[in-house]
């Protein structure tokens, strides 16, 4: 895969990052799912699957920190 990310950096002139979203944690495979580019997708049915998994993963995560940092900042007002 480093070879990869290099031979793209050197075809397109910038800096690339190439992230193997089944290796990356939920909130940043969701990030790179809505933001970044697909270079290769397998199965498309899988790659759904994955997506949906991921993307309630990441919403419970910064769900569960609002709430953390709700419960904090009312300790402190209170």
């Amino acid at each position: 895969e480093y070879k990869i990310q290099n031979d793209l950096e050197k075809l397109l002139h910038r800096e690339v990052e190439l992230v193997i979203l089944n290796r990356s944690s939920s909130t940043l495979s969701w990030n790179v799912i809505r933001k970044g580019i697909e270079l290769a997708i397998k199965d498309r049915e899988v790659f759904l699957d994955f997506m949906l998994e991921v993307s309630n993963d990441a919403e419970e995560f910064i769900d569960f920190n609002l709430d953390a940092r709700r419960r904090k900042y009312a300790l402190r007002t209170a």
